[in-house]
């Protein structure tokens, strides 16, 4: 738990995460979220997008990473999915469908 948060990721994010090889990117990830639960730009139910700079690479927050989450009750933030910004600027239309349901799915209490 960081801070007054506490952080739980899908499968998709643990994977993602896992692949950049960036130890402290997931530190990096929970501190911008703790910072400012409301930033970034507001997605269709409730799902929100933010920028994270790599903790590699030096081309700040827009060349980094793009962190999809969902606030869900007042401690529990979900991370749902990672992009490498180097790998696509965003989702497809379809990918946003899918992520949609992934999120209904975990706060229908398939995943908790």
């Amino acid at each position: 738990m960081t801070g007054k948060y506490r952080f739980i990721q899908t499968p998709f994010f643990s994977f993602d995460l896992d692949e950049t090889g960036e130890l402290d990117l997931l530190e990096s990830i929970e501190a911008e979220i703790t910072r400012n639960p409301e930033g970034g730009s507001l997605l269709k139910a409730g799902i929100r997008k933010i920028r994270v700079a790599s903790t590699k690479r030096h081309e700040g927050k827009s060349g980094g990473y793009r962190v999809w989450f969902y606030h869900h009750k007042p401690e529990n933030m979900l991370l749902l999915l990672l992009l490498d910004k180097r790998e696509a600027a965003d989702l497809t239309l379809d990918q946003k469908k899918q992520l949609a349901k992934m999120l209904k799915d975990w706060v229908g209490g398939k995943q908790q």
